[in-house]
């Protein structure tokens, strides 16, 4: 039988509560010794039984159901599960979901996706007296990525705000409002490893054969306005490399996209009726899946560095308010807003910089039959634009009104 490509499908859910294998579990083990617990809520020393426990360890990928409670939240504390099917190293990455609800909390209208598993070539390239380039290769470090792309939709888009992100302000309502920006939270705890960091997200990717569990964290958010197309979004993801877990069932919301016209753009406090398009993107520096001596092929995370809004838009050029904002350093308040219904069936998405550096305003004379300007920009960071959650300052600030009625859904 043919396999089509219109039965793939991705989820996704939050990794919020893991941990690494602090020794060797052997075959048939039904006893795993942690360390590196994150578990934010410290529910496996009180509700662990609840839980199951799926090893991220690419093709010894497997999940167990948890028999009992944890002995404790800290290094060396011990939890029961069914015998492990395979052996797995120290500092085995595992992820714990509730055994009621297994797999993905949420499933991604997409237009593209393409997953990859990454394990290194190490070649060696000896001279031996013959006249070949190489004479044999063992693997190196694996990890994974994942490209995906589509058109916004109220209640998904959010999972990539608080995976580039990390922090979140929410405010019920009709409808309800979600407000991201950088997560500046230093605070640690045994409960929380590496707490200034977005959240782990783990990505369910069924390829109309089998299903593959990628853990790791988005990098890269870009949102594109232009109102001639749907309002899409273009995101980058890296992680460890992929196991196969059993099959979820698919479920798809029925929110219908929101086109780019709808679009109101706001320059120093001012509506522009003529701006053509945007692009907006929050990208993380110093991204690297971390490789290191600790005996595994697998990173030991994935770390993001400082967090940056940059983008461009174009608008017909009438008048020269625009290039003197770049002339005179004047770094205007820019608000770009997406509004689709009213009241609990609304869906909106506004991005707002309240300090937005002109990098470069060009005037455009030839390609169309009007003068554009087209205009680089790159938000700085300031404590308008910072959420609640996550102090300090940050570059940008995006608002999504949906009607998911939950405050600990996207981060």
């Amino acid at each position: 039988m043919a396999l089509s490509r219109f039965t793939t499908y991705i989820g996704l859910a939050l990794d919020l509560l893991n941990a690494q294998l602090l020794t060797t579990t052997v075959q048939g083990a039904t006893s795993l010794t942690l360390t590196n617990i994150n578990d934010y809520s410290a529910v496996l020393s009180t509700s662990g039984a609840s839980y199951s426990a799926i090893f991220i360890d690419g093709p010894l990928t497997e999940t167990k159901t948890i028999t009992g409670n944890a002995s404790g939240e800290t290094s060396g504390s011990t939890i029961a599960v069914t015998a492990t099917t395979n052996a797995h190293a120290p500092f085995t990455y595992i992820v714990f979901q509730l055994t009621s609800a297994l797999g993905p909390t949420t499933y991604l209208p997409l237009e593209t996706y393409k997953p990859s598993d990454v394990y290194a070539q190490l070649y060696d390239d000896s001279v031996v007296g013959s006249l070949v380039n190489n004479r044999g290769a063992v693997q190196g470090v694996r990890t994974g990525t994942i490209d995906i792309g589509g058109a916004f939709f109220a209640d998904t888009f959010p999972y990539f705000l608080g995976g580039v992100l990390g922090s979140e302000d929410y405010t019920g309502g009709s409808p309800n409002s979600h407000a991201f920006a950088v997560n500046n939270n230093v605070v640690q705890s045994a409960t929380n490893v590496y707490p200034d960091q977005p959240p782990r997200m783990l990505v369910y990717n069924y390829d109309a054969y089998n299903t593959r569990i990628f853990s790791g964290r988005f990098t890269d958010l870009t949102l594109t306005m232009d109102p001639k197309a749907l309002l899409k979004f273009s995101a980058k993801y890296l992680s460890r490399a992929s196991g196969v877990v059993a099959n979820p069932t698919k479920s798809f919301s029925a929110i219908v996209p929101l086109p780019s016209w709808y679009g109101v753009a706001t320059i120093g406090g001012v509506t522009v009726g003529k701006t053509l398009t945007a692009e907006v993107t929050w990208s993380r520096s110093e991204v690297e899946a971390i490789p290191t001596l600790d005996g595994k092929q697998d990173p030991w995370d994935i770390f993001l560095g400082a967090s940056m809004t940059a983008g461009k838009f174009a608008l017909i050029f009438d008048d020269d308010s625009q290039q003197n904002n770049y002339y005179n350093a004047t770094q205007p308040n820019v608000v770009l807003t997406f509004t689709r219904g009213t009241g609990a069936s609304q869906q909106s998405v506004a991005v707002q910089m309240t300090a937005c550096n002109y990098e470069k305003a060009d005037i455009m004379q030839q390609g169309k039959a009007y003068v554009t300007s087209e205009i680089d920009f790159k938000g700085l960071g300031n404590s308008t634009d910072a959420t609640v959650a996550g102090g300090g300052i940050s570059t940008s600030k995006v608002t999504v009104l949906n009607a998911v009625a939950s405050g600990t859904t996207y981060t």
